[in-house]
This record gives structure tokens, sequence and C-alpha cells, in this order.
């Protein structure tokens, strides 16, 4: 019996009321309502425990002990149940399902997606799975969100990272007109291996061995300046993101970028102009992306809780948009609807007709040396970083301050500037335009 009773309280510790940043607040609502029991066990079990000891406590004292643990545990429960009818939660559950069906028509041999290209887009759902227990795992010890954490929320986040180089890699293949290989994709999938198994420990062993807390900072904080370089200059609260989380997401956003005016060179590529139409439904995806880094400048300020429902809501509209892309692309090379019948239909088993040729020039065509982008990339990262971190300081009132106007200048503006920059530009438009592009 004191087994179990301790087994339930140890479990009912590590569980999150906040399911905003985890994407899981369907879940959590089913699994609310069957945790109502066991919270009153949780709470029985803590004030038996308490007055078992009232040798050494007053009565009042003991009371006073059972029934804020009482109020705590209760609190936890209504609050639990209720993040799974918010808005944030409900879109980010509801955005699962066009996801897995974008990867089904992407996956279509016929459709010709690059390897790495649909081992990164599936590689996507270990990061939405990492986000699950980092978000428990910051509100049921700390009680704070997976975004004020910094070092599990930039944990979670550097497997978006990996998900975007492994786009940017396969996308420059095929672009570049290279088969692939199995000494071209083995690194990059060792890489992503590796990585995943980093993140991993860093989830399960942070508490245990390394005894970090709630904002701790990634990695130890590394490259932070010394505090003899900002003498004079504000605080920053205590949830900002750290230098290396920073970089974690200017990474990520660049490399998804990258990624989009690929996949706009790789429709020119192949002829097949419903690739440029995946780099457009790509768009909103990228706007998710932006709504979370705004929310990061100014500091995670509950009133600007709206860029998280953005967020969200741009992420399911971001899936829609993949998921009609890509079944256009199955659909252009032959996917009809009875093939997802055993033996039915005719899309993969029709003999492929001849590639048409090519729509751009080589030299529109052509793409830097892996050196050169990465290098780049990564300038872009830690200069994004340490200006977005250190930079804030000489704003610090304006930032905390939560000026809605500003934020949603940015969620709005960067998106379409990208889109009018990458996906519209015009090589695209004439690639369209010719006999071979054409639908």
């Amino acid at each position: 019996r004191k087994w179990r009773l301790a087994a339930v309280d140890t479990l009912l510790g590590g569980v999150s009321a906040d399911v905003v940043d985890s994407a899981v607040g369907g879940l959590t609502h089913a699994i609310a309502t069957t945790t109502t029991a066991g919270g009153l066990e949780h709470v029985m079990h803590n004030s038996g425990a308490l007055f078992g000891n009232l040798g050494q406590e007053s009565l009042p004292q003991a009371a006073a002990a059972a029934a804020a643990t009482a109020a705590s545990s209760s609190s936890l429960l209504v609050s639990f149940a209720d993040q799974g009818q918010n808005l944030a939660g409900i879109l980010f559950q509801a955005s699962l399902l066009p996801y897995v069906i974008f990867l089904y028509f992407l996956s279509r041999d016929a459709v010709e997606a690059p390897a790495l290209v649909k081992f990164g887009f599936a590689y996507l759902l270990l990061f939405v799975g990492a986000t699950i227990p980092t978000g428990l795992i910051s509100k049921g010890t700390w009680g704070v969100s997976l975004a004020d954490c910094d070092w599990l929320h930039g944990g979670a986040e550097f497997l978006l990272t990996v998900t975007n180089v492994l786009l940017v890699l396969g996308f420059r293949d095929g672009v570049r007109g290279k088969e692939a290989s199995t000494q071209s994709v083995l690194l990059p999938l060792v890489v992503a291996g590796v990585s995943f198994a980093g993140v991993v420990a860093l989830i399960t062993q942070g508490i245990p061995m390394l005894h970090l807390e709630a904002h701790s900072p990634l990695l130890g904080g590394v490259g932070a300046l010394p505090a003899s370089l900002l003498a004079g200059a504000p605080t920053e609260p205590e949830n900002a993101l750290s230098v290396p989380t920073w970089a974690v997401h200017f990474s990520s956003v660049g490399e998804f970028v990258v990624a989009m005016g690929l996949a706009v060179k790789y429709a020119a590529r192949t002829g097949n102009p419903k690739w440029r139409g995946l780099a457009v439904a790509m768009l909103p995806s990228h706007a998710s992306g932006v709504c979370a880094c705004a929310y990061h400048l100014f500091y995670n300020d509950p009133d600007l809780k709206w860029l998280v429902a953005t967020q969200a809501g741009l992420t399911a509209l971001g899936n829609c948009c993949l998921a009609v892309a890509a079944y256009r692309l199955a659909t252009s090379t032959g996917w009809t609807w009875s093939d997802v019948l055993p033996g039915g239909g005719s899309g993969e088993d029709v003999e492929k007709t001849t590639a048409p040729p090519p729509t751009g020039s080589e030299e529109a065509l052509a793409v830097q040396p892996d050196a050169v982008l990465f290098a780049e990339l990564l300038a872009f990262a830690i200069g994004g970083a340490y200006l977005t971190k250190y930079g804030s300081l000489a704003a610090l009132d304006f930032l905390t301050s939560a000026p809605a106007p500003a934020a949603l200048l940015l969620v709005a503006g960067i998106p379409v500037a990208v889109g009018a920059a990458v996906v519209l530009d015009p090589a695209a438009e004439d690639s369209d335009a010719s006999p071979a592009g054409s639908s």
C-alpha cells in the first residue's frame, strides 16, 4: 500500500498544468479526467504523513500544512484539466493528423522527394514528442512553462534545428541532381541519431545528475558576456533565453527559410512546379516559428499569450497546407485515391514517364558550397543570438511592456518579407511560366 501511494505521489508531482508549449492539450484533458482519484490519494498520503508526526508538530500546524497540500493538488488538477480545452492545446493536437497525411503523400516514390527531405520531415515528430516530457518536467517540478525553462526549452528546440539541417541537405542534393547514396545519407542519419540520444540524456539526467534548476541556462550559458562588460546595464528577467537557446532558435528559423528557397529551385530542377507549391505551403510554418521567437523576445509576457495561440493556429494551418501541397505533388505523378487500397490504383504501378527537363538555367540552379552555406547559417545564428540577447537590454523597458502592436508587426512582417524574397522570386515565376514547367 505504501509503495503504491508513493508511486502516485511521484507521478502527480510530475504532472504538468501547462501543455501549450508541448502541444498535448487534448491528451492532458483525457488524462485529467482519470486522475482525480489519484489526486485524492496524493492528498491523503501527504496528510497522513503530516498527522503521523503529531508528536513533533501541533495540531493546527499539521492541519494547515495538510490544507495547503490539498489546495495545491486541487489547483494542479483543475488547471491540468483546463489545458485540455484551451485554444492552443486544441490547435496543436489538431495539427498532427494533417502532418501525418503530408508525410504519407510525400513518401510516395513517384513524388521523388529527396531521401533526406523525407527523413527530415519525419524527424520533426521527434521534436514534437520531446516537447511532451520537457513540458511535464518544467511545470510539474518548478511550476513554470517550457518556454521559461531554458535548458529544457533549448534542448527540445535543438531537434527542430536538426530537422531543418536535414531538409537543407536533402534539397541541396536534389537541386544538384545527386542521387541518394549510402555515403551521402549515412553521416546525417548518424548525426541525427546522436543528437536525439543527447537530448534524451539531457531530459532524463538534467535534474538527477546535473542538478539543473528551472532557469539554468542551456549548456551552462556558454558564450554569455562577462558581468564586467555589462556593468550598469539593466538586469533582464530570469526567464530570458540564454545565448545557446537563442542561437538554436535563429538557426532553426534560418535553415527553414533556406530550405524553402531550395524547394523553389528543386521545382525548377525537376520541372515540376508543384514543388514550388510546397515552398509556399511552408510559409505558415515559418510564421509559426516567428511567433515563438517574438514571444521569447518579449520575455514570454503573459499579456502576449495570444502569440502562443497564434503559433498553434499557424502550425495547424501550415500542416494543412503541407498536406495539400504533398497531395498535389502525388497526383501530379500519377497517384489516385484507389492507391490507398491494397493492390489498387495505378499511381506507383504505372511505368514512370521521362521527367521533364529543368526549367531554370544552370546559373539559377547553382548552390553555394556546403562549407560556405553552413558558415553563413552559423554566423546568422550566433550573431542573431548575441544581438537579440544583449541588444534587448537597451530596450528592456519597451520589451517588458508587452507592446502588442510591435509583436503583431514582427509576426506579420517577417513572413511576408520572406515569402516575397524567397518563395515569390522572379526566377521562380519565369520557371512556372515556361511550357515545361506548366501544370
